[in-house]
């Protein structure tokens, strides 16, 4: 037997129309399960209003606090660690892609060789520029407003984008537009 929107009716607390309250009262008369669930229903509702909420075991907030910086922390590492896995292998499928056409020329050896000299120019050019920022982002003032700030970084953004998409029409074969 099809229960469904009697028993939504009756769980849905909702009023019905005359139409609907006939359909339900049929339903109730021949229904043995719909019939105890609405007997049962106001006394369950009853005894779960009637329950009080469980407490918490003393500590618990302190405890919740004193967790939550851990896993904060924990979940941070997880992301950056999936970040730095996430460039690695996007650097090294473009690596891959770009030694492909080169492959059959190409001894193991060089290529290991000029895949290490890749990473390790790649690394250098991150120190570098680890350094650059931190000498000029340690010289600038911090008495600079926010709104200065977020106007540089946005310049800054639109100048990227107008260099990559140049880059992209540059570098695109001819007849191609990017």
């Amino acid at each position: 037997m099809n229960h469904q929107p009697f028993e939504r009716w009756l769980l849905d607390g909702a009023a019905l129309n005359p139409a609907q309250q006939a359909q339900l009262q049929k339903h109730l008369n021949s229904c043995k399960t719909c019939r105890r669930l609405s007997c049962n229903l106001p006394r369950m509702e009853q005894k779960l209003f009637a329950t009080p909420p469980a407490q918490p075991r003393s500590g618990f907030a302190q405890r919740f606090q004193n967790s939550l910086a851990a896993r904060q922390a924990a979940r941070q590492r997880r992301q950056i660690w999936s970040m730095i896995f996430s460039g690695l292998s996007v650097g090294l499928a473009i690596y891959i892609y770009q030694i492909l056409p080169d492959l059959s020329r190409l001894s193991i050896g060089t290529i290991f060789s000029s895949l290490i000299n890749n990473i390790l120019t790649l690394i250098s050019s991150l120190l570098h520029l680890g350094q650059i920022s931190n000498y000029v982002l340690m010289g600038i003032p911090p008495s600079i407003p926010l709104a200065v700030w977020v106007s540089l970084t946005t310049v800054f953004l639109i100048l990227s984008l107008i260099w990559v998409l140049a880059l992209g029409r540059i570098l695109a074969p001819k007849g191609e537009k990017a």
